[in-house]
C-alpha cells in the first residue's frame, strides 16, 4: 500500500508500526489505529505461511505540474492539491500571488501548505511539507532544481524545467539546447551524491522529438526495460538514461486526452495535440514506477478542464496539469525484488482529479 509524505510509518521489531510526525494535514492520513491493525493483521497472516505472497509498501510524493497560462485558476488550483492530495506543487506562467495560493489552501482545512525558498522568478513552488525538506539546490533561465529530503526514507532531487518554446526556437534549435539541460542535471546529481533524480514540467517537445530521445539530450527512453540498464556507451561515452512514461499516454488510447497542449495549424505538419508537459524518472526511481501514477489531469471534480469540443478550455489553461505519485522508496514483505509494475496496487488510472 502506498504511503504519501504525511503517513509514514516504520516497523520495529516488535511488528508495531509508529507514525513519524511530520507538517503534513492530518486529513491525509488514514486513522492510526486502523492502519496499525491493518497492517499487523497483514503481516500476521504472511508470517504463518510457509511461502509468503508478495505485497509491498511505497513511500512516495506526489507532484503537481500546471503550465497556468498566464491564467489565475485559483480554485481549479486548490481543488487539484486537495483531491490529489499534493505535496509538491508546481506552477509556470502563473501570475497569482503565492502567499494567496497558501492562504486559500490553508483556509477551512488542517493543512499546513508552506512557501519554500524560492529563488526563481519562473516558478511557483508550494509544498506540504517543512521548507527545510524541500531546499533549492539550482535556479537557471527555465530551470529550477530542489532537494527533496523526507521525514524518512531515500531523498530526491527534484528539477522543474520550462524550456524555449516553439514559438520563439524551431525544433533543431531546441534539440542542440537540450543538452545544455541534461548536462546540468548531472552535475547536481554529482553534488548531492545520487541520481534519484525526478524531471517535471513544460519542455516544449513532444517525447518523441531528439532533444528527449538524443543520447546527447536527456536520452528517455520509452521502456523502462531499456532504462533499467542504467546507461549505455555512445561513441565511446557513457550516456545515462531517464525512463519517459508520457509515452503510454499519447494519442486516444490513453486514459486521459491525447495529449497536454492543443495547437492547431495550417502547416503541412501539424501534429494537434502535444505532450508538450512530462515526467523523466531515473532508473533508480523508475523500477517502481507502475501503470497510473502519471496522469494528465482534465477535470477537477465536476469541474471539466476541457471545452464541450474536448480541448483545453483556455479560461483556465491552454495546459492541462500533469499530476505524478513518485514512488521513493518500497518496502517488500516476502520478495526482495521491486514489484514496481509486475503487480497493481488498484490505484485509478482515471483523470479526473477528484479520484
Amino acid at each position: 500500500m502506498p504511503r504519501t509524505l504525511g503517513a509514514i510509518f516504520v516497523e520495529r521489531q516488535t511488528h508495531a508500526f509508529i507514525p513519524l510526525v511530520a507538517s503534513i494535514p492530518s486529513w491525509r492520513t488514514s486513522p492510526l489505529f486502523e492502519v496499525l491493525g491493518r497492517y499487523n493483521k497483514q503481516y500476521n497472516q504472511q508470517k504463518r505461511r510457509k511461502k509468503p505472497n508478495r505485497f509491498a509498501e511505497s513511500v512516495y510524493v506526489n507532484i503537481l505540474f500546471w503550465n497556468t497560462g498566464n491564467h489565475e485558476p485559483i480554485d481549479e488550483i486548490v481543488g487539484l492539491v486537495r483531491h490529489l492530495r499534493v505535496d509538491v506543487l508546481i506552477l509556470a506562467e502563473c501570475p497569482l500571488s503565492p502567499v494567496k495560493i497558501v492562504e486559500k489552501l490553508n483556509t477551512g482545512a488542517r493543512a499546513e501548505f508552506h512557501l519554500p525558498l524560492n529563488q526563481s522568478d519562473r516558478f511557483t513552488f508550494v509544498v506540504a511539507l517543512p521548507p527545510r525538506n524541500f531546499t533549492p539546490v539550482y535556479d537557471s533561465a527555465g530551470v529550477s532544481a530542489w532537494h527533496l529530503k523526507p521525514p524518512i526514507g531515500q531523498d530526491a532531487l527534484v528539477v522543474a524545467l520550462h524550456l524555449p518554446s516553439k514559438l520563439h526556437l524551431d525544433t533543431e534549435e531546441q534539440g542542440h539546447l537540450a543538452p545544455r539541460t541534461s548536462q546540468m542535471v548531472e552535475r547536481l546529481e554529482k553534488r548531492i551524491g545520487h541520481s534519484r533524480t525526478i524531471v517535471i514540467g513544460d519542455f516544449n517537445m513532444d517525447p518523441f522529438e531528439a532533444g528527449l530521445v538524443s543520447s546527447e539530450g536527456f536520452h528517455a527512453t520509452m521502456a523502462r526495460s531499456i532504462a533499467g540498464k542504467r546507461s549505455r556507451t555512445v561513441l565511446g561515452e557513457v550516456r545515462h538514461y531517464f525512463y519517459n512514461p508520457m509515452w503510454s499516454l499519447l494519442g486516444d488510447y490513453s486514459p486521459g486526452p491525447p495529449g497536454t497542449y492543443f495547437y492547431p495549424s495550417s502547416s503541412p505538419l501539424t501534429l494537434f495535440w502535444h505532450t508538450y508537459d512530462q515526467v523523466l524518472l531515473r532508473p533508480e526511481l523508475a523500477k517502481f514506477f507502475e501503470p497510473g501514477d502519471v496522469r494528465v489531469i482534465d477535470s477537477v471534480g465536476s469541474r471539466s478542464l476541457l471545452t464541450s469540443a474536448g480541448l483545453p478550455n483556455h479560461a483556465a489553461s491552454d495546459h492541462l496539469p500533469l499530476f505524478a505519485a513518485i514512488r521513493l522508496e518500497e518496502f517488500n514483505y516476502g520478495n526482495e525484488e521491486p514489484l514496481g509494475a509486475a503487480t497493481r496496487n488498484g490505484r485509478n488510472q482515471n483523470t479526473d482529479a477528484s479520484t
